[in-house]
């Protein structure tokens, strides 16, 4: 049971990509499968290629490192990635009984975090231990890091110092997979299995914000923008907290994701308009004028550039493994996909700090297990 969890948890990221999604393809468009590094990708060549104007994104480069899962940002040349601690597994193997009752001790490399170079290639570990650490966000001063730790069944909050790799633990409540965001510098807002809003300082104390009173394991995608705070019951509702006036309300039906942007102006919202259609869409931070950007059978990994400026996210088609990443700038709604095909994305977008990059991680199914790719996408 305990091998179990560790797969669900590390593949709850391409699980919600399964089902496929769609979208409209880019007119006169030529498609040609290559070979990167024993990798096929699939490169879109526009036929009739647009010249850049002022704020179209372009992409420039791309590459591939595999063996390891970006979590997120450091600077624009390190990035906190999530690896098989192979290392440690040798020192430490570890005994399990197996499905016929006998005890049997072996190698287990567990993913840790690391601080990945670009330049040079090389890996830092931060703090090495045999648990998973994953759903790894770093702070707006780039000097710690939130991440979830999962033990067999269990998964806890941690807040790591980045310059001595110690973590701090942040309360003993169990979180859900995939959900914590820093407020600030100093605060992370995260939401228990039982159904609280909460938020930790980097000290690791923790205070409760709210009891929504939800049912356990129901809340998703938690963000703060001031006083309020955003969250989704059962991946169906939006709702706001305003800490200030203590009001709780409902925002909207039917939504899946939902990510303020960085100065809380905006809502990047997915919401489920059909059984199998999804749309994207902008609103005001109470979600009553909205525009629609895109649709599709299901759409993944909304984030913000640092300016607020664009809006990265993926749209997967329908009865396809792969997906299309795509930039929107968020005044005028014009959306430019990006010339790449992706399979199995496992995580959210993410920009580096200047704006210039995108990270994004695929899921690669080894045997009984998972492990991860990681794509880095110049723009131009």
């Amino acid at each position: 049971m305990r091998n179990q969890w560790r797969v669900i948890c590390a593949a709850a990221g391409l699980a919600l990509l399964l089902s496929g999604c769609g979208q409209a393809q880019v007119q006169n468009e030529k498609r040609e499968v290559v070979d990167k590094e024993g990798k096929r990708l699939t490169v879109i060549d526009q036929a009739d290629p647009v010249e850049k104007v002022q704020n179209q994104v372009v992409l420039d480069k791309i590459d591939i490192l595999k063996g390891m899962r970006g979590m997120d940002w450091l600077s624009e040349d390190q990035l906190v990635v999530a690896r098989k601690n192979v290392q440690l597994a040798k020192e430490q193997p570890v005994t399990r009984q197996t499905d016929d009752g006998e005890l049997s001790t072996k190698e287990h490399p567990f993913f840790n975090l690391y601080v990945h170079d670009l330049g040079t290639g090389q890996d830092r570990l931060l703090h090495g231990e045999q648990a998973d650490q994953t759903a790894a966000v770093v702070s707006p001063d780039k000097a710690h890091i939130f991440y979830k730790k999962t033990v067999g069944e269990t998964g806890n909050g941690f807040i790591m110092d980045v310059a001595t790799g110690t973590p701090v633990q942040t309360g003993k409540e169990e979180l859900t997979y995939m959900v914590g965001e820093w407020a600030d510098a100093e605060h992370v807002v995260m939401s228990s299995i039982e159904g609280s809003l909460l938020q930790a300082d980097v000290r690791g104390n923790v205070e409760t914000v709210l009891k929504t009173g939800e049912t356990p394991g129901s809340l998703y995608s938690v963000s703060r923008r001031g006083d309020l705070y955003y969250y989704i019951v059962n991946r169906e509702e939006l709702k706001l907290y305003n800490a200030a006036t203590k009001e709780k309300k409902l925002l909207m039906k039917d939504t899946v994701w939902a990510t303020p942007s960085q100065d809380g102006r905006r809502l990047a919202i997915v919401r489920r308009t059909k059984d199998i259609e999804t749309e994207l869409m902008f609103s005001d931070p109470e979600g009553k004028t909205t525009t629609s950007i895109a649709k599709g059978t299901q759409i993944f990994g909304s984030s913000w550039s640092p300016d607020g400026k664009f809006l990265a996210y993926t749209v997967t088609k329908e009865n396809s493994t792969s997906s299309n990443l795509f930039v929107v700038e968020a005044e005028t709604g014009r959306a430019t996909q990006l010339a790449l095909e992706i399979p199995y994305i496992a995580d959210p977008v993410k920009w580096s700090p200047s704006g210039k990059q995108l990270m994004v991680s695929s899921s690669v199914i080894e045997g009984r297990g998972i492990n991860f790719e990681m794509y880095v996408i110049k723009l131009k």
